[in-house]
C-alpha cells in the first residue's frame, strides 16, 4: 500500500480530530505505535468511519487492506506498528 494513501488517511483524520488515526506513523518517522485490543478496536472504528464519509476510492481501499489486520489485531494482544 502507498505511503501517501496512508498519510492521506493520517491527515483526513487530524482534520476531523480523530484520536488514533493521526498517530499513525507518517512515512518519514521513525516512531513505533503500540495499542492494546481496546485501542485497535476504536482505531478500526475511527478508519470504518472515514472510509463511509469519503469518496476517495483510493482512500476506501487502503481501509480494506487494514480492516482485516485490525480486526484480527482486536481479537488478540493488540498491535504494533513501526
Amino acid at each position: 500500500m502507498a505511503d501517501r494513501l496512508v498519510d492521506r488517511l493520517r491527515l483526513l483524520g487530524a482534520a476531523y480530530e480523530l484520536h488514533l488515526v493521526p498517530l499513525l506513523p507518517a512515512r518519514d518517522e521513525t516512531v513505533t505505535l503500540e495499542l492494546n485490543a481496546a485501542q485497535v478496536r476504536n482505531l478500526r472504528d475511527e478508519i470504518e468511519w472515514l472510509a463511509d464519509l469519503v469518496s476517495d476510492a483510493a482512500l476506501v481501499q487502503v481501509a480494506t487492506t487494514i480492516l482485516p489486520v485490525l480486526r484480527t489485531a482486536e481479537r488478540g494482544s493488540g498491535l504494533r506498528v513501526d
